[in-house]
């Protein structure tokens, strides 16, 4: 079997240089950006107006405590979340979880759409279940935001949509692969996504 110089077999190394691709190609932030734009979109009476609640929640939610997160890591006051470990996670989680919070009373005092409203709540639901659980099992926050997405779209656009049902065993291996999550920690935050997005998109 061909190795590369430092002994590592080759088949193994283009696994992992793929797997590195797919899990930044399906990083919960961009995951989050087309999960948004779709509630945005069917909840909005035009276009228009769906790109403007969307591009709002998504600077509240999404972007806006990326970023922030981001620059934290780099001052050194949290590990950069990509690599943060179980209890490590709990700062940026406290963050992104605050950001919910205001994200879902702002949406209120602006009177966004009520789907959207729902979005925030279903955000914020997952994102402190899944606080509560990682300091003592590190599920998979991909898993989940993908479980979120291709649950999403199968709800409002039906079997059209059945082609983003590929992402999750495509997550789960780039995961496992990468040695980020066991098996069981991606289908359980797929799992997570998936039970909450159909209930609270459903009533």
């Amino acid at each position: 079997m061909a190795r590369d110089k430092n002994g590592i077999p080759s088949q193994k190394l283009n696994a992992q240089i793929v797997a590195r691709w797919v899990s930044s190609a399906t990083h919960p932030v961009l995951l989050a950006i087309p999960l948004v734009l779709l509630v945005s979109f069917r909840a909005a009476n035009s276009w228009r107006e769906g790109l403007q609640w969307g591009s709002l929640y998504l600077l509240l939610a999404i972007l806006g405590p990326a970023v922030l997160l981001m620059q934290l890591a780099r001052s050194g006051w949290l590990i950069n979340p990509a690599h943060a470990r179980r209890a490590e996670r709990i700062k940026p989680l406290a963050i992104s979880l605050a950001c919910l919070v205001i994200t879902v009373a702002l949406l209120q005092v602006f009177e966004a759409p009520p789907l959207l409203q729902r979005l925030a709540l279903i955000q914020l639901a997952q994102a402190a279940l899944m606080t509560a659980i990682t300091p003592a099992w590190q599920i998979s926050f991909h898993g989940a935001t993908s479980g979120a997405l291709a649950t999403t779209a199968l709800l409002f656009y039906g079997a059209g949509a059945w082609p983003l049902a590929g992402l999750l065993p495509l997550v789960g291996w780039a995961q496992v692969v990468r040695g980020r999550h066991t098996a069981e920690q991606v289908a359980a935050g797929i799992c997570l996504g998936v039970v909450l997005y159909t209930v609270g998109l459903s009533l």
